[in-house]
């Protein structure tokens, strides 16, 4: 396939220090023609809510589509087999996953045994550790990938030390050589779900674990997460255009997620931004998601 884009953000895992927060968060921009950076002033900060920096190319404003990544990936989106899925589905493994071991302190056994049927919540042996994977399954049942991520046992954190442990489940097969190209377009975390609830209204978190600890904690709502704040535009929530939608942005996000509420909004959208957590927590530090603040007001 030809390149598409004149720039392009550069594939692969090299980062650079982000001009704005000086972390090595950085994906450069690069001439497709000659494979050369760009000044080192062009280019996207990974810490989207954090800092948000992102600079694209003056020279390439006729030709340039943001978030043109891979300009060499197939046109068609590409899916994973269910036989992916179903070997990281065992009821073994969820004994040493780390994610749901921290769940057994904030959840009743049956909630736990719920969110993981429900979510299809795996483990996958990876980074010498008992990962956790959240696949993206869209309305069709077609699996787009999964968010593999490393948690503390005893905290439910994630782990960013010494390196930030999240990949995505086809760029492992892809090493492994077990798949070919492959072309990833993410859908909303729990998107499949609208089939099982048609009538519950939507609410929406940007991390899957904060998604499963809600289902369990306000199962009043149908808990989806968009795994990234670039996945809220009208392209990503199309299946859910008829539904009431209701976005709980982390703390400090909400100002970002409410202008992108009003993009959506301008397609059509029925969609609201809960200011709880900017009414309830004040004081907190930035990035307290609303199932933190659950399980702390649970606490008290």
């Amino acid at each position: 396939m030809e390149k598409a884009f004149k720039y392009s953000l550069e594939r692969g895992s090299k980062k650079f220090l982000c001009p704005n927060c000086h972390k090595k968060t950085f994906v450069k921009y690069i001439d497709n023609e000659t494979g050369e950076y760009l000044p080192d002033r062009y280019g996207r900060c990974d810490r989207e809510q954090k800092c948000g920096y992102f600079q694209t190319p003056e020279s390439a404003e006729s030709t340039f589509i943001p978030n043109a990544v891979e300009v060499m990936k197939p046109e068609s989106t590409t899916y994973l087999s269910l036989d992916h899925l179903d070997s990281s589905f065992n009821s073994e493994f969820e004994k040493q996953n780390n994610f749901i071991l921290s769940l057994n302190k904030i959840l009743d056994d049956h909630s736990i045994k719920r969110v993981i049927s429900e979510y299809f919540i795996s483990t996958y042996n990876y980074w010498n550790n008992w990962a956790t994977v959240f696949w993206q399954i869209d309305e069709k049942e077609r699996v787009r990938s999964g968010q593999v991520i490393l948690y503390d046992p005893h905290n439910g954190k994630r782990i960013k030390k010494p390196f930030s442990h999240i990949t995505w489940m086809h760029s492992i097969l892809l090493k492994k050589g077990e798949i070919e190209d492959f072309n990833l377009k993410q859908c909303l975390f729990g998107l499949h779900l609208i089939n099982d609830y048609p009538d519950r209204n939507i609410a929406i978190v940007e991390a899957p674990k904060t998604a499963c600890i809600m289902s369990a904690v306000y199962p009043k709502f149908l808990w989806m997460a968009t795994c990234g704040l670039s996945n809220i535009n009208p392209e990503k929530f199309k299946p859910i255009k008829n539904k009431k939608i209701i976005l709980y942005p982390d703390l400090g996000a909400f100002d970002v997620w409410s202008e992108k509420a009003k993009t959506l909004k301008k397609f059509g959208y029925n969609i609201e931004v809960s200011s709880l957590l900017e009414i309830k927590c004040k004081g907190y530090p930035k990035g307290l998601d609303i199932a933190d603040f659950f399980i702390k007001k649970s606490k008290n």
